[in-house]
């Protein structure tokens, strides 16, 4: 997506004139879990239930069908949601509980008496329970452009499974299950150690945003040229004092009869109001910019592509409202 928006930026850097100069800025960006949970869980556990992976052979690597290392996956992703500061506390119970062979799975459902026995030992609200890291590893090939010949590439493909246990409940309040891929290049600096490590990385970040809020590196786009009342706005934004460069768009907006610079005043806004966190006046904002402009031209493009952004977050909102709530919204 991140490509997309940069290709349609440099398209618009030879349809302007160079008076009318846009410039980017990046900015972290919250999105909230999908699974939420209550504002009194506030200690959870991350257990071991999964059946053992087999036993490593130094320096061979394993294809087919196999199970991953969820001890690695449980100490990975109780670090990662420890350094999200979202519960109060993490604790970790890596210790395997599955007393299956590791090639006959099946699912070793919690009992209830397991669930509050595990729970009050661990002075835990929520057991986050890692059941299966299934992976199929595949030696495949793959060509890069013009090179000529393809290279051996080592694949994995990845599907964790982890059950959501609460104490007044006797099955799982939910599952997050998912599929993922990782990749390595062939070579004898590659270890069987490593390969896991990264695999209990991917899994941990992943399935860490399914289960806390989640930041993300975020691009927009705004005018700065034209005047020098929008180079001055422009000064504020980039000192990321949003009141004054607003106050400063929005007198241009009023003042100036130039429909293209009406156009570049209300984009930017709707990109104030953004960051402001007003959404629904962002909204409108846009549709003024929009009304100044002719279809099938760069710049629409831009506006659709903002929109989208625009509605998607505004979508969103009510979830990370929900779930921020005992930050107190902070």
């Amino acid at each position: 997506m991140r490509s997309y928006i940069s290709c349609l930026l440099m398209l618009l850097m030879f349809s302007f004139v160079s008076c009318n100069s846009i410039r980017t800025i990046s900015f972290e960006q919250l999105y909230p879990a999908e699974v939420n949970f209550p504002e009194q869980v506030n200690k959870v556990a991350v257990i071991n239930n999964a059946p053992p992976a087999a036993p490593r052979k130094k320096g061979q690597i394993a294809l087919g069908e196999q199970e991953g290392d969820a001890k690695l996956m449980a100490e990975a992703l109780a670090g990662a949601l420890a350094d999200s500061h979202y519960f109060d506390q993490v604790v970790i119970c890596d210790s395997a509980l599955y007393a299956g062979a590791p090639k006959k799975f099946s699912p070793h459902i919690l009992s209830e008496g397991e669930i509050v026995e595990l729970t009050e030992a661990l002075d835990a609200d929520v057991l986050l329970s890692v059941e299966r890291v299934k992976l199929e590893m595949n030696e495949i090939e793959v060509s890069y452009p013009d090179m000529p010949v393809a290279f051996p590439v080592l694949e994995a493909k990845i599907t964790p499974l982890l059950n959501i246990y609460i104490p007044s409940r006797e099955k799982p309040i939910a599952s997050v299950c998912y599929s993922d891929s990782l990749y390595w290049d062939i070579e004898s600096t590659l270890s069987v150690d490593a390969i896991h490590q990264d695999i209990a990385s991917l899994i941990s970040l992943t399935l860490s945003q399914k289960l806390v809020p989640y930041w993300v590196q975020t691009d927009r786009i705004y005018f700065d040229g034209g005047s020098p009342e929008m180079r001055d706005a422009g000064v504020y934004v980039r000192e990321n004092d949003w009141k004054a460069a607003k106050e400063i768009w929005e007198k241009v907006y009023e003042s100036v009869k130039s429909k293209k610079q009406k156009m570049y005043a209300s984009f930017n806004m709707a990109l104030a109001c953004e960051m402001e966190g007003d959404l629904t006046s962002a909204i409108q904002w846009l549709g003024k910019s929009r009304s100044y402009l002719t279809p099938d031209t760069e710049l629409m493009q831009i506006m659709d592509f903002y929109e989208m952004q625009l509605e998607r977050k505004e979508q969103i909102m009510s979830r990370l409202s929900l779930q921020m709530e005992r930050f107190n919204h902070k």
